[in-house]
C-alpha cells in the first residue's frame, strides 16, 4: 500500500463521558498518555495519531466510524480489556487472504472500538 497520503488521518476524538476512567483504560491497556485540557477534555498521543478525550461527547456503541487499534496479540489483549472494565463484542476473527484478523470491544465508556493484528504468515 502507499504510504504517502496527501491527506493523512491526524487527530481523532474519543466520548469519554467517565474522562478519568477513558484516561486509565487506554493507558493500562495501550500505554497511550494523555494530559488534561480543561476540565472536560484530555489530549493523547497514539504513535503518529494524536487525540482527544471528550467528556461532552456521548460514545455510538452500535454505529458511526469504528477505528482500529493495532496489536501483537489479539486474545492477550481482548483479556486485558475485559479485565480493566471493557465488554468484548467479537474474539480474534480471520479476515481471509492474508490480511490478518480483527477483534471487537466496547471500552467502559461504551465506544466500539477495533483491534487488527497481522498475519504473522503472510508478514514476511
Amino acid at each position: 500500500m502507499n504510504q504517502t497520503v496527501a491527506n493523512p488521518l491526524c487527530y481523532l476524538e474519543i466520548p469519554a463521558p467517565d474522562l478519568a476512567r477513558a484516561e486509565a483504560f487506554y493507558l493500562k491497556i495501550f500505554s497511550w498518555e494523555s494530559r488534561r485540557s480543561g476540565d472536560a477534555y484530555s489530549m493523547f498521543q497514539a504513535g503518529t495519531l494524536e487525540g482527544g478525550f471528550d467528556s461532552k461527547k456521548k460514545p455510538s456503541p452500535e454505529g458511526g466510524i469504528v477505528f482500529y487499534i493495532k496489536v501483537a496479540d489479539i486474545p492477550a489483549t481482548l483479556t486485558a480489556i475485559s479485565n480493566a472494565g471493557g465488554t468484548i463484542i467479537k474474539q480474534r476473527t480471520d479476515i481471509g487472504e492474508g490480511w490478518g484478523f480483527f477483534g471487537l470491544f466496547l471500552d467502559p465508556n461504551g465506544n466500539r472500538i477495533g483491534l487488527w493484528e497481522r498475519d504473522k504468515a503472510s508478514s514476511g
